[in-house]
C-alpha cells in the first residue's frame, strides 16, 4: 500500500486491517452496500474460510455462472455450492485474487488500531 510518492499509506493499511478483523456480518454489509468505495488491491477473507486470506486486485470480468476451468464442475456456481455449501448469486461479480499465506492472525496486537 504505497502512495504516489512511494511512501507507505498507513491510513489505508490500518483501514484494511480493521476491515480484516471485523465480524463476518460487517464485512458482508460493507461489500454489498458500498461496492463503489472498494479500493483495489484490498485484503479479503471469505466468510466460509475466515482463516484464508487473499489479495483482491479488482473485477475479473466473470460471474458465478461462467464455466469452471476444470471439468470437475460445470460452473463457479456449482463449485461454491459443492465445495463450500455456499449459495451465490449466479450473476454476482467475481474478482481477481491471489491467496496470501501466513498472514498473521495476531497482527492487531502489534498496532494500536484506535489511533486513527
Amino acid at each position: 500500500c504505497l502512495q504516489k510518492d512511494n511512501s507507505i499509506d498507513w491510513p489505508r493499511i490500518l483501514s484494511l486491517i480493521r476491515h480484516y478483523l471485523s465480524p463476518p456480518e460487517a464485512k458482508q454489509d460493507a461489500v454489498q452496500n458500498s461496492k463503489e468505495k472498494i479500493l483495489f488491491p484490498t485484503i479479503w477473507a471469505p466468510t466460509y474460510a475466515p482463516n484464508v486470506t487473499y489479495i483482491v486486485y479488482g473485477p475479473a470480468g466473470k460471474t458465478f455462472q461462467n464455466s469452471f476451468p476444470s471439468k470437475e464442475y460445470s460452473s463457479y456456481l456449482e463449485y461454491y455450492a459443492t465445495k463450500y455449501c455456499v449459495d451465490v448469486d449466479p450473476l454476482g461479480e467475481m474478482f481477481s485474487a491471489r491467496r496470501m499465506f501466513d498472514f498473521p492472525q495476531s497482527f492487531s496486537c502489534l498496532l494500536n488500531l484506535s489511533d486513527s
